[in-house]
């Protein structure tokens, strides 16, 4: 049974303002592409489907466009929320996808019986969906980005971030009464992973990262989603994130955007491969130290999006900076200068981590506090947990 792992899509998300929809369109085509070439069984979306809770109506109909097409392959097709996903709103056409052979998380209903299909899905649960094609039998197990919120159940003290992951995954993995080979679908932060700009900033500190210890032995493959760079957790027990399918901000201007294409035969995983998206603009940052060379350097970058920090020892005048905006509107420019003895550094450079550690020097001449820091964070993260309630 073949398997092509993908994830973070992040449909509708955009580039400081400047829209990314027509390249999200050809790249996800390639997606399809490689789904047909490779002829896929069943297609893992691992979370961040919409980079909002409210995508736009272009947004959602380029995913039903997509997931449309894979189908039409004759591929299943697996989708479980990430944290940017409404997981309520996305699983809402879950009656109708299932006449397809697409399956969200928390869903029970009635299992997929077309002839058109590759595989054929024997089995399922809220959190479990069992594949057959007639020479291989695969467990998926489905656990979307974990929150009390999102999992609906009250929070428990005894029990750090990472029990409770394990207690998830172990009861997805639970009614693997036959001992299937089983492969993961979750949206994690796992320990080890590296992270980009593009992603939100989620982990307090470090409290929802976990260690690749909550994933059972028993796992073959953890096709993980959250992080946007294609990286392994483990080789030896391919816990992979596939990253995402663009770069998405300017630090993952040297990141190669992937899929991985996989098989499960007697149980284990065979002939495991990375293959390389194309159709998505690439990203270029550079850093410059003078307006004249940013000029030259953007007349001669061609189609894509770029990002300038310009080292000057003066701000720019208004004429420098009708011309440099209006010679090419897709440069981001980031602009420090030195005031006297003292840089000053472009706010737009900093999050809101560094932004409210440059406001407390600056208020008080001394550095935050560690547990004033954890706070100011906390109630970041509390501000998008009550977002999400929203839609509850």
């Amino acid at each position: 049974m073949k398997f092509l792992h993908t994830s973070d899509w992040h449909i509708g998300k955009k580039l400081e303002g400047r829209t990314r929809l027509e390249e999200q369109k050809t790249v996800l085509g390639s997606i399809v592409k490689i789904a047909k070439e490779e002829e896929v069984d069943v297609v893992l979306v691992a979370g961040d489907i919409f980079d909002t809770f409210t995508p736009s109506a272009e947004a959602e109909q380029l995913f039903f466009d997509v997931v449309s097409s894979l189908s039409a392959l004759g591929a299943a097709v697996v989708i479980i929320a990430g944290n940017h996903d409404d997981p309520v709103r996305l699983s809402a056409s879950a009656s109708l996808a299932e006449k397809c052979n697409v399956y969200f998380y928390g869903e029970e209903q009635k299992l997929y019986t077309g002839s058109e299909s590759r595989v054929k899905c024997d089995e399922r649960g809220k959190d479990y969906i069992v594949f057959s094609n007639g020479g291989e039998r695969v467990y998926v197990a489905l656990l979307p980005y974990p929150t009390e919120l999102r999992m609906k159940e009250k929070l428990r003290e005894d029990e750090t971030y990472a029990e409770k992951v394990k207690r998830y995954i172990d009861e997805a993995t639970s009614n693997n009464a036959e001992n299937l080979p089983i492969v993961l679908v979750s949206h994690l932060f796992m320990l080890g992973g590296e992270k980009s700009d593009g992603e939100r900033a989620i982990d307090l500190g470090g409290a929802r990262i976990v260690p690749p210890s909550v994933i059972g032995e028993n796992v073959i493959y953890s096709a993980l989603g959250h992080l946007h760079k294609r990286q392994v957790v483990s080789r030896e027990r391919n816990i992979i994130y596939s990253g995402s399918p663009l770069q998405y901000a300017f630090d993952e201007a040297s990141y190669e955007k992937s899929v991985n294409v996989f098989s499960v035969e007697k149980g284990a995983v065979e002939g495991l491969k990375t293959i390389p998206l194309d159709g998505y603009k690439k990203l270029l940052r550079t850093t410059l130290k003078s307006c004249e060379e940013a000029e030259k350097f953007m007349a001669e970058a061609g189609d894509t999006f770029i990002e300038i920090m310009l080292e000057l020892s003066a701000p720019p005048s208004s004429e420098e900076l009708k011309r440099l905006v209006g010679s090419y509107p897709n440069a981001v420019l980031r602009i420090n200068y030195s005031s006297g003895e003292k840089a000053v550094k472009s706010r737009t450079v900093m999050g809101s981590e560094e932004l409210f550690k440059e406001y407390y020097k600056s208020r008080y001449n001394e550095e935050v506090p560690a547990d004033m820091l954890e706070l100011f964070l906390k109630c970041v993260h509390d501000t998008e947990v009550e977002d999400e309630t929203d839609s509850y």
